[in-house]
């Protein structure tokens, strides 16, 4: 098991990986899947990061919605940044998709107004919760209440039609297993990003109330 402290372009995540390298390829691919192209990263020992989250990174570990290729244990980079001293940071990994050299693609002529992605068109076309909602797990039945809902950015894969790097709007859930007489926030807890690119909420969520 590795782990790792990725920069990118919507902030800092720890993650971790059964992977021997943090750029071994089908590691990098699994990244590139989720949108995350290009990157920073530095490798931390796993022992310090199990110490440092505690309860949360068993939690992340039994997590069936995550596989030992990726676990994202934090997605906070308020929270990374306190947690991790830059100056006791290794050597930094550098990754960024390669394209040889060439003359420029014309770009075609499109509405760039349809082309745009906003923040509240992932809210409305994923129908995802507000903040208090109740919504189950597809698979196991179980109730989790929403307790954070905020707006991020994710690496994309490049503009097809023009080269350029880009980054598209998504909604970050983090959700609270809901337990009789505890409080909230107190607990297993989980969060994923949603943009208008993947079926992950749809997939495995419905909304109770």
């Amino acid at each position: 098991m590795k782990a790792g402290i990725f920069f990118t372009g919507s902030g800092p995540i720890v993650v971790l990986t059964s992977y021997a390298s943090l750029t071994a390829p089908n590691f990098v691919e699994t990244l590139m899947a989720k949108g995350i192209n290009k990157f920073i990263a530095y490798e931390v020992e796993v022992e310090e990061v199990k110490k440092k989250y505690g309860k949360h990174f068993e939690v992340i570990m039994k997590d069936l919605h995550q596989t030992d290729d990726l676990r994202v244990l934090d997605y906070d980079g308020h929270r990374v940044f306190r947690n991790f001293t830059l100056g006791k940071l290794g050597q930094p990994i550098f990754h960024e998709p390669y394209h040889p050299a060439s003359v420029p693609p014309q770009r075609p002529m499109r509405n760039e107004a349809a082309m745009i992605e906003t923040h509240n068109d992932v809210i409305r076309e994923k129908h995802l919760p507000r903040v208090g909602d109740t919504v189950r797990s597809k698979k196991y039945g179980t109730p989790w209440r929403v307790i954070e809902k905020r707006e991020i950015w994710l690496d994309a894969s490049d503009d097809p039609p023009t080269g350029e790097y880009r980054a598209i709007p998504a909604i970050y859930l983090r959700y609270w297993l809901v337990q009789e007489g505890q409080q909230p926030g107190i607990g297993k807890m989980l969060g994923y990003p949603y943009s208008l690119h993947d079926n992950t909420f749809e997939a495995n969520w419905e909304t109770v109330h």
